[in-house]
């Protein structure tokens, strides 16, 4: 049903409207300008409290952008979570996501 699942632009995440166990694919094209570490992540809010489902270490080399890469997860959701993927750079370079950036979430049950 698809209206367990919608966009909440002003907390930039997607709303989970019944519980169950869901699945999450985010596959995200970046650019960088030199070669740079970062962190693809997909973060899960319940209430306030945010934690991470799952995390994934990239090494970007600019020879060879925009690399594109994928992280996911499966796991349980409650009613009123939020999800979202992102990614943390190490500070040394501006890292921009480009065009082809997708993420699908799933309810399996």
């Amino acid at each position: 049903n698809p209206n367990y699942i919608t966009w909440n632009d002003t907390d930039k995440a997607f709303n989970l409207s019944a519980a169950g166990i869901y699945e999450i694919n985010a596959v995200v094209n970046l650019s960088v300008d030199s070669t740079t570490t970062m962190t693809l992540k997909i973060v899960k809010k319940t209430g306030g409290f945010s934690s991470v489902l799952n995390t994934f270490d990239v090494r970007m080399h600019s020879s060879i952008d925009p690399q594109e890469n994928s992280i996911s997860t499966v796991y349980k959701a409650v009613v009123g979570d939020s999800v979202y993927a992102t990614y943390e750079d190490d500070g040394s370079t501006d890292i921009t996501p480009v065009a082809g950036c997708t993420i699908m979430i799933r309810r399996l049950s």
